[in-house]
């Protein structure tokens, strides 16, 4: 899209933001944030938006600005006065943008702490999320964390696990009270501290028996957190690489998105099992109909060292991807995979004379693969 022409659409949608109709106007921001259109005129309308009515509006607004990433003073000014006001759909809506814009200003935290408190369960939520995009590991925002972990509301207890997850500062305190969490009986609660568990890299004795015993839950959710939780931690019994399998074949699943078969092809890789088992259905993954789940098992074979023909075929034919990042991917593989082995290269090459006259993308990804595996290169 041209300068000219996509400045003239930015107009056409500012005009739009003003419109009477609330669903013109939640589209206009919603196209906007698409744009990436960081005008100071935009800016301004997206923050005369979060003071509407309509909290589908004001909550797209805020995204937009979060996107945008505009932390003007104007703009963390005006959050701020939203986040003390009266209106809890508005003060829920600033925290989400600060948190988004990743405004770690003292005043900025120090209202956020104030909000960790708030008789309001959806104000303590969005709290304590904005506090995990801020990425503040200050002792005062932990200790508060820590509370929440035991709120009344599981809501609340799910959303301060994930959270001091995000943060990173394990300390035995931290661990201790995630541990327990894994006993929840919300299955949401169990699940988002097994997630914080293998985000914190905590690889206790302690910590990796209990995510074993939660491999065996009743709810394929918790399952599939504990196994991925078990897989960042580098726990490679064949216990945890069979549940890891099963994920991938578990109808029950809801969560059985690309993001869950991404997940579960990273977790195999950080688990360093290369099994037949497992390098045939990392194989299957490379066909995924989603790029996400195609790059991951890319580089999980590429990690787990995997020169076998049928690997480094596919890995080839990968590099005909319509994604760039699956591109990407399957050449940082190849790259890997030819340290190992002077096959690759031959392969590469092979590749290469076929494919050096047509217009293929991924040509000049294996010409800098094959450079870089002769050179000794790393990247």
């Amino acid at each position: 899209m041209t300068t000219s022409l996509k400045n003239g659409r930015t107009v056409s949608l500012l005009s739009l933001l003003k419109d009477e109709d609330c669903n013109v106007r939640l589209g206009a921001a919603c196209v906007l944030e698409e744009l990436g259109q960081a005008s100071s005129e935009v800016v301004s309308e997206l923050l005369l938006l979060l003071k509407t009515q309509d909290f589908r509006i004001g909550f797209k607004a805020a995204g937009a600005l979060g996107k945008l990433g505009q932390a003007s003073s104007e703009v963390v000014s005006e959050l701020l006065a939203l986040l003390k006001g009266e209106e809890p759909s508005m003060s829920v809506i600033a925290a989400y943008t600060l948190g988004k814009l990743g405004q770690a200003s003292s005043e900025v935290v120090s209202e956020l702490l104030s909000l960790l408190k708030d008789e309001d369960v959806g104000m303590r939520l969005s709290a304590a999320d904005a506090l995990g995009g801020l990425g503040q590991p200050s002792n005062e925002v932990v200790s508060e964390l820590l509370s929440l972990l035991k709120d009344e509301d599981s809501h609340v207890r799910s959303s301060a696990a994930y959270t001091v997850g995000e943060v990173g500062q394990a300390s035995n305190e931290l661990v201790s009270e995630l541990l327990s969490l894994l006993k929840d009986e919300d299955s949401r609660v169990r699940s988002s501290a097994a997630d914080a568990l293998g985000e914190l890299r905590q690889a206790s004795s302690k910590v990796v028996s209990e995510l074993l015993t939660l491999l065996k839950d009743t709810d394929s959710h918790v399952r599939y957190s504990a196994a991925c939780a078990l897989g960042k931690l580098g726990h490679a019994s064949n216990e945890v690489v069979n549940e890891l399998l099963s994920l991938l074949k578990d109808t029950d699943l809801s969560a059985r998105s690309s993001v869950a078969r991404s997940s579960v092809a990273y977790a195999l890789g950080e688990v360093g099992q290369a099994s037949n088992e497992v390098v045939s259905e990392l194989l299957f993954l490379l066909k995924d109909e989603d790029s996400s789940v195609r790059s991951s098992a890319a580089y999980t074979l590429g990690k787990l060292g995997q020169a076998s023909n049928e690997v480094v075929g596919e890995l080839l034919f990968l590099l005909k991807d319509k994604d760039s990042n699956v591109r990407s991917s399957a050449a940082s593989a190849l790259r890997q995979l030819g340290h190992l082995s002077s096959e690759v290269v031959i392969r590469l090459v092979r590749w290469l004379e076929q494919e050096q006259e047509t217009e293929v993308e991924g040509v000049k990804d294996a010409v800098d693969t094959l450079w870089q595996i002769v050179t000794g290169e790393n990247s």
